[in-house]
C-alpha cells in the first residue's frame, strides 16, 4: 500500500459514491490505475463494503434509542 492507495481510501471513506475519475484525480493516477488499485484493495480485504448514511430527520425519525 502506498500514498496513492491511502488517498483513495480516505476519499472513499469521505464519500463512497465518488466516481473512479474523481478518485483518480484526487490520487494523481489514471482512472484505469485507480480502478485496479480499488479492485486490489477489495481483493486484499482492506475495503470490505460500501455503505450509505441515512439522515433520520429526513425520514421523520425523531426518536433515538440506545439499548
Amino acid at each position: 500500500m502506498d500514498r496513492n492507495d491511502v488517498i483513495i481510501l480516505e476519499a472513499l471513506q469521505n464519500d463512497s459514491s465518488r466516481s473512479i475519475a474523481e478518485l483518480a484525480e484526487a490520487a494523481g493516477v489514471s482512472p484505469s490505475a485507480c480502478h485496479r488499485r480499488i479492485k486490489a484493495l477489495e481483493a486484499a480485504g482492506i475495503i470490505t463494503r460500501y455503505t450509505a448514511q441515512i439522515d433520520p430527520q429526513q425520514l421523520g425519525l425523531t426518536l433515538q434509542v440506545f439499548v
